[in-house]
């Protein structure tokens, strides 16, 4: 969850971020076995989504998978609610 929260904070100013699967899992230091994608999501994603959008500024959060010939891609998407509230 720290991690992905860093990389969220580092891209605050957005509403997205794109990253390959292979740097996303470097980053994450995360082994081979989190390869399947539901394993993936049931203990890597869910729940630091969960825990970062009840401890911080970012909501929403969601990801998609892009295939390409070449490498796999996650397209990270969030709000920022103190960006909204400043904004008003």
């Amino acid at each position: 969850s720290k991690i992905i929260y860093l990389l969220l904070i580092s891209f605050q100013n957005k509403t997205s971020f794109q990253i390959t699967k292979n740097d996303f899992y470097k980053y994450l230091d995360l082994s081979s076995s989190y390869e399947r994608k539901d394993n993936f999501e049931t203990r890597i994603i869910k729940p630091a989504f969960q825990e970062i959008e009840t401890k911080s500024c970012f909501k929403n959060i969601s990801y998609k998978e892009i295939k390409n010939e070449k490498e796999i891609h996650f397209i990270f998407y969030f709000q920022n609610a103190l960006k909204k509230e400043r904004e008003k």
